[in-house]
């Protein structure tokens, strides 16, 4: 008796005050709630996965534009001649080897001060290498020298067969020049050292005075002799000679 007093508290009441049975309490239940247990059950959607490079790049390559060139303006392009605005001028007139055979080196050139080494080749522009085997080793600045210098060394190189040719001074900043002359060195206030346009060098094995010599008679600027130092000053400037300490 007490059993069914108790089912009969728990169990709801309707509207008319009578009980309902399980399948009408089903019916009248929260739709949000049974769309959340239910959806706890349904098949989740795959998780985005990242492509390999191959199908990235296959997926990248489908959205290139198609570039075609017609056979007609191949030929045409083939048959145009380009004619440089400007003749191209070399520090020597050697030109380049056929192809396959090995370069040899015309000379090479070694900086004293910055330790340095630059190869001189046949037919190769070396102003950009020169310039920086050139730089002030004080400041580590450089200018843009002249490419006369080049050729003179060069040709003084293929006149003794000299395989090194030993860079003493290169260009001079305006801060290294004038410690020069504090120090009482015999370096000139507006030294051609400080516009980029002279070298002091020496070659391996050949006299000092041979090479001023042949400096001189290049008659392209100022050479300085200095046969204590053992080296050979030249510069781009008036053409004058002196001997030095």
């Amino acid at each position: 008796m007490w059993v069914v007093a108790l089912a009969f508290a728990l169990s709801p009441l309707g509207a008319d005050g009578g009980v309902h049975s399980t399948p009408e309490r089903a019916s009248v239940a929260d739709p949000l709630a049974t769309l959340h247990a239910t959806s706890a059950y349904l098949p989740r959607p795959p998780r985005p996965v990242d492509l390999s490079k191959k199908a990235a790049w296959l997926e990248e390559k489908l959205t290139r534009f198609s570039v075609r060139v017609p056979q007609s303006q191949i030929e045409r392009a083939g048959r145009v001649r380009f004619v440089p605005t400007q003749p191209q001028t070399a520090a020597f007139p050697e030109t380049l080897p056929p192809p396959g055979s090995r370069i040899q080196p015309i000379t090479t050139l070694f900086s004293l001060r910055l330790k340095e080494a630059v190869a001189v080749l046949p037919g190769r522009s070396m102003h950009s290498e020169f310039q920086s085997l050139l730089r002030d080793h004080y400041t580590n600045q450089s200018t843009d020298v002249d490419l006369a210098l080049l050729g003179a060394v060069t040709r003084a190189a293929l006149k003794f067969s000299a395989p090194r040719v030993e860079v003493v001074s290169g260009y001079r900043s305006p801060k290294y020049n004038l410690s020069l002359r504090k120090k009482g060195r015999q370096v000139a206030a507006s030294s051609q050292h400080c516009e980029g346009r002279a070298v002091d060098f020496r070659l391996r094995g050949v006299p000092t005075r041979e090479l001023w010599k042949f400096v001189r008679g290049l008659n392209m600027g100022g050479v300085g002799f200095y046969p204590h130092s053992r080296f050979v000053h030249c510069d781009t400037g008036p053409v004058r000679f002196w001997n030095g300490e």
